[in-house]
């Protein structure tokens, strides 16, 4: 038996090989289930607790300083007094007695943008006062999705007060606003040019201010390394000494583990926590190494799921359910229903747990019975 209470990846694909019957040449097929079941499947099932964190992020002050003169049907917007703010690219402008509200493309000088659609309706703007700001901003890079009924929430009177996150049917119909104030809601509004998620304000704020944000995060896939050998480690020792190893890639955050491949692999893995990486070919253990000493042989460094250890067992079962779809395997069964039951369990745990009403006694129950 392992001599850890976690799953590394690399003990993760060994063990559904193993359990699914199948050969080496599949171990790609099976690496590829492991890490959809890990990243996306459970993820996406529930807003675990355990992914859930937090950040924050500034809104930008309104700008409306200095007057605006602009013919219909143009896309230049020029200022009659007053500058513009360099930063205002991708910004929203609003002019005074025109219904639209138009996305500035580009900061042109310090008094003229661009702006799209061209400026509608018959009337040409002539020292027209307007209003300048943004709405929308960038969330964390590992951002996948709020928590209902929304993550942006602002302090006030010592708590937090959620701006709750809106569909597209009631922003359009009931929630959109062209002029900057107050924000009361948001709204999710696909990526900015290096991939991070938006998020619009509705309406756009008006002050520079403060937001805090919880979200569900994304998971990157679990990293592995078997590269090179290990050279020298001493029974009883913690320090690791490698020949042609890239310890440097390895995360040392805690989720890394190594082993010896001789002593034991799969459920036989004998795991050590990695605590520090020194350089390329030299690394320490978080604990003494309890195998007879090593001065040549192969390893494997794998990372363990970002999960609780009870549901470690969860990624084995939907590997094995992926897996299977194309195998006339009799245990298809089996393993759907572990599955379902360790999701289950860590339901009543992570999802309900923290929300329900503590029970003072069997008897509060509404499953008991007298």
């Amino acid at each position: 038996m392992s001599n850890i209470p976690e799953i590394p990846i690399t003990e993760l694909v060994e063990r559904v090989q193993k359990l699914g019957r199948v050969g080496e040449d599949s171990r790609d097929k099976i690496r590829g289930c492991v890490t959809d079941v890990y990243t996306r499947e459970i993820p996406a099932k529930f807003d675990w607790t355990f992914l859930l964190v937090g950040s924050s992020l500034v809104t930008e002050q309104e700008y409306h300083t200095g007057t605006i003169s602009m013919n219909t049907g143009v896309t230049t917007a020029v200022l009659t007094s007053g500058t513009f703010p360099a930063s205002c690219g991708g910004w929203k402008i609003k002019f005074s007695g025109n219904d639209a509200a138009y996305q500035v493309v580009t900061y042109d000088t310090t008094t003229s943008l661009t702006i799209t659609p061209a400026l509608w309706g018959a009337q040409n703007l002539s020292g027209a006062a307007y209003s300048l700001y943004r709405d929308v901003y960038p969330l964390a890079k590992n951002f996948d999705r709020f928590p209902k009924p929304g993550g942006v929430y602002r302090w006030a009177g010592g708590r937090k007060q959620i701006l709750p996150e809106v569909q597209y049917a009631n922003y359009i119909n009931d929630e959109y606003q062209s002029t900057a104030g107050q924000p009361k809601s948001t709204r999710l509004v696909g990526t900015d040019t290096s991939g991070a998620q938006l998020v619009e304000f509705i309406p756009p704020a008006k002050d520079a201010r403060v937001y805090g944000y919880d979200y569900v995060k994304t998971l990157a896939p679990l990293f592995e390394t078997s590269a090179g050998t290990i050279s020298s480690i001493s029974a009883g020792g913690v320090t690791v000494h490698g020949a042609g190893t890239e310890f440097t890639k390895v995360l040392t955050d805690g989720s890394c583990f190594l082993r010896i491949d001789n002593f034991g692999v799969a459920e036989d893995s004998k795991w050590y926590r990695i605590l520090s990486v020194q350089s390329d070919t030299l690394l320490t253990l978080d604990s003494v190494f309890a195998n007879t000493g090593v001065t040549t042989g192969n390893y494997t460094i794998a990372q363990v799921p970002q999960y609780p250890v009870r549901m470690h067992l969860g990624v084995v079962y939907g590997a094995l359910r992926q897996l299977n779809v194309d195998q006339n395997d009799p245990n298809a069964q089996f393993y759907h229903s572990q599955y379902a039951t360790v999701l289950s369990d860590a339901k009543k745990i992570y999802i309900s747990r923290p929300y329900s009403q503590e029970l003072g006694g069997v008897m509060n129950d509404f499953n008991y019975r007298r």
